[in-house]
This record gives C-alpha cells, sequence and structure tokens, in this order.
C-alpha cells in the first residue's frame, strides 16, 4: 500500500475523529484507534507503523501469527477482535497485549488454565440480534463478570460489541447507547480486579456514532486501508 495514501487516510480518519469527539465535549485523545488488516498482507501493516499507526487488531490467530513473524522488527500493538477458538489459546500465547472478544466461560476457564500471565480482556457484548454475532447477552454480563474477577489470569479492561447491521443510525446509537450504559454501571461497581478502562465500539461505518455515544475504541479497516483484497 502507498504510505503517502494510508498517511492521508489516517490523517482524514483522526480528524473524524476529533470532530466527532468534540460534538460531544470529549477529546480525541480519550480514543483509541485500532487498525484492523484482515485479509491484508505483513507490508500494510509495515508501512501502517510508518504512517503512525500504533494498534492492530486481527479477527484470525493463523493471520495474527503469520503477520507477526513476518514482520519481528516492526512494532505495534496486537489486539485479537475475532472470535477466539479455545483450540488456539497456545498459539496466541505471548503475542496480543489485549483480546477484545472473550464471550464465554468456556474460553474464560481455558485462559486461566493456560496463561502463564495475565491477560488483558474486554468483554464482548452481543447487543444485536443478528446470529452471527458474538458475545454475552447483556443480562449475563453482571453474573459473568462476578467469576471473571476470581481468575487471576484474566484481567478485565471494559466492554466490547459490534453495532446492529443496519443502515438506521437511531438503530445503531440505540445499540451503543445500551452498551455504554452497562459500561458505566458495572465499573460503578467497582469490583477488585476489574478495570473499565476501554470501551471498544465502532468500526468504519459507525464510528463516529460510538464515539458520540462513548467509545473509547474504535476498530476500522475499510476507512483506513480500502476494501479487503478478495481470498
Amino acid at each position: 500500500m502507498n504510505e503517502d495514501l494510508l498517511r492521508e487516510r489516517f490523517q482524514n480518519l483522526q480528524a473524524r475523529v476529533a470532530e466527532a469527539a468534540r460534538r460531544v465535549g470529549r477529546s480525541a485523545e480519550e480514543i483509541t484507534i485500532v487498525g484492523v488488516t484482515k485479509k491484508f498482507p505483513p507490508a500494510v501493516l509495515a508501512t501502517a507503523a510508518q504512517v503512525g499507526i500504533r494498534h492492530v487488531g486481527e479477527n484470525r490467530v493463523q493471520e495474527l501469527v503469520e503477520k507477526q513473524d513476518a514482520l519481528p522488527a516492526v512494532e505495534l500493538i496486537w489486539h485479537m477482535v475475532g472470535p477466539l477458538q479455545t483450540n488456539k489459546i497456545n498459539k496466541i500465547l505471548g503475542r496480543i497485549r489485549l483480546l477484545q472478544s472473550l464471550d464465554r466461560i468456556e474460553l474464560a476457564d481455558a485462559l486461566q488454565k493456560r496463561l502463564a500471565s495475565p491477560l488483558d480482556c474486554l468483554v464482548e457484548i452481543k447487543i444485536a440480534e443478528e446470529t452471527t454475532k458474538h458475545g454475552i447477552d447483556p443480562d449475563e454480563l453482571p453474573a459473568f463478570l462476578d467469576k471473571l474477577v476470581t481468575m487471576d489470569k484474566i484481567r478485565v479492561k471494559g466492554l466490547m460489541t459490534v453495532g446492529p447491521l443496519t443502515d438506521d443510525p437511531s438503530m445503531i446509537r440505540k445499540a451503543f447507547r445500551r452498551v455504554a450504559d452497562l459500561f458505566e454501571k458495572e465499573k460503578k461497581r467497582n469490583r477488585p480486579g476489574a478495570e473499565f478502562r476501554f470501551l471498544s465500539m465502532g468500526m468504519s461505518d459507525d464510528f463516529e456514532i460510538a464515539i458520540e455515544e462513548g467509545s473509547r475504541m474504535i476498530r476500522v479497516g475499510t476507512a483506513l486501508f480500502g476494501p479487503r483484497p478478495s481470498p
């Protein structure tokens, strides 16, 4: 990918983030941009680092491993943003800074058994009705968090959600607002071992609404890197 083009896209994205934050009296510095590089080759990540993108997210374990191994000298902060199967845990050990998709107790139990040191995690909330979506039901969140804080290998850092698949901004806003309310409610419980630092909401098509509703982290692919390459 052309470095000048990616730099321009990144600067445009930063400007849009700043404007969305300004509209609700927030600072752009509160929001972390994670570049999602699903299906893009390692060279794109190297260019991303050159233009100042520090956080990158991968949806698939195999891609994450291959890209990291291809870029040993490139300094990036790696996130796992897609579903994680328990049989893939060993492959990510020591490779990621943040797991954004902790979505079931079976995964939490497996992480607790296999991790040698604590891992920062976001609990994924299923707020949309699509059957393809993953996550914890909002009504089950308090009990799930109560279990997580008993596990010394899991550090709860906040919540993540994927917005509904719709063109209706009001539906998207309603969904993000509900998760933001959950975030604030659970943060106030002050569970020992749970630090509600990150609220990860918003992707290329809806990140501005997410920021207006309180998002502290956005996961952006197309708006930065363009359309994903075909398989």
